[in-house]
C-alpha cells in the first residue's frame, strides 16, 4: 500500500509538470526581422478589436477565434523590444537583426561550398518523453500491484472456498474434507489438531466451552469418515455429497455461534 501511495504522488507531481502556466504562450527562440511569431492567447476578456490595437506595431498576419481564446501571427521589420500589455500579463517581444550579430570591419566572402545543419536536441521535448514515459509504466506497475493485491478471507470464508472445489469422485475426498475441517478450527480456535486422530480430537475439544454445542455432531461425523476411510467399505456419490453438506452445517453452526458469544 506504500508503495501504491508514493507511485501515485509521483504520477500525479509529473502530470503537473505537463500542464501549461500563464495566459500567452509562445515558443522561446531568437526572432528576426521577417520572422512569424505564433501567440497563443487564453483568455475571455479581451476582443478581436484590442489584439488588433495592441499588435499595431506589428504586421498581423493571421488572427484565429478559438473557444479559450485567440491564435495570434505577427512579424515585423523593425528591430527593437516591444512591451505589450495584455491584461495582468506583460509580453515583451524582441526583435533581432541579422546584421546586429556579425561584427566585421572587412569585406564579407560568402562560403562557395554549403555546410550542413548542426546537430541540436529540443530538451524541453525530451522532458515531455521522459514523464509520459514515467506516467505509462507507472500505471502499468499501479495496475499489476492492484491486481497481485490479495483479498483476505476469514476461516469460515476459506473454508467454503475449499469445500466448494472438492472433487467427490476422487478416492481421497474424505480426506480432504477432514483437512479442510482442522484447517478452520485450527484458525479459528488456534488449536494445534492437525496429525492427530479423531479420538484426540474430541478429546482436545472437550477443553474448548465454545465448542461443547457442536462436539457431539462432530464426533458423529468423524467416526463417520473414519469408517469409510480406514475399511473397505465404499461411499458412493451421494453419500460423499451428504457428509459433505453435513460438515457444511457443522461448521455453519460453528461460525453462528462464534458470532452469538461475540
Amino acid at each position: 500500500m506504500r508503495k501504491i501511495k508514493i507511485l501515485l504522488v509521483l504520477m500525479i507531481f509529473s502530470f503537473l509538470l505537463l500542464l501549461p502556466f500563464g495566459k500567452v504562450y509562445a515558443k522561446e527562440r531568437n526572432i528576426y526581422i521577417g520572422d512569424l511569431i505564433n501567440l497563443k492567447i487564453s483568455t475571455q476578456d479581451i476582443t478581436e478589436k484590442d489584439i488588433r490595437d495592441k499588435f499595431s506595431d506589428f504586421e498581423i498576419v493571421d488572427l484565429k477565434e478559438e473557444a479559450d481564446g485567440y491564435l495570434l501571427t505577427v512579424r515585423s521589420f523593425q528591430p527593437g523590444t516591444t512591451t505589450i500589455q495584455l491584461g495582468n500579463d506583460e509580453l515583451k517581444i524582441t526583435v533581432k537583426s541579422t546584421l546586429e550579430e556579425i561584427d566585421r570591419k572587412d569585406v564579407f566572402e560568402g562560403a562557395k561550398n554549403s555546410q550542413k545543419a548542426g546537430f541540436s536536441i529540443n530538451w524541453q521535448y525530451l522532458l515531455y518523453l521522459a514523464i509520459v514515459i514515467f506516467l505509462v509504466t507507472g500505471g502499468i506497475t499501479l495496475f499489476r500491484l492492484r491486481r497481485k493485491k490479495r483479498i483476505v478471507l476469514t476461516p469460515y470464508q476459506q473454508f467454503l472456498k475449499q469445500a466448494d472445489l472438492l472433487l467427490l469422485k476422487e478416492d481421497g475426498c474424505l480426506v480432504q474434507m477432514n483437512s479442510c475441517l482442522k484447517e478452520y478450527m485450527e484458525s479459528s480456535y488456534s488449536c494445534k489438531i492437525k496429525g492427530k486422530t479423531s479420538d484426540e480430537i474430541i478429546m482436545e475439544l472437550g477443553t474448548m466451552p465454545k465448542l461443547q454445542t457442536n462436539r457431539q455432531a462432530l464426533h458423529t461425523w468423524f467416526e463417520k469418515c473414519d469408517y469409510y476411510k480406514f475399511t473397505n467399505a465404499v461411499a458412493s456419490m451421494e453419500l460423499k455429497q451428504a457428509i459433505l453438506e453435513e460438515l457444511k452445517g457443522i461448521v455453519a453452526s460453528l461460525e453462528m455461534t462464534e458470532e452469538v458469544e461475540a
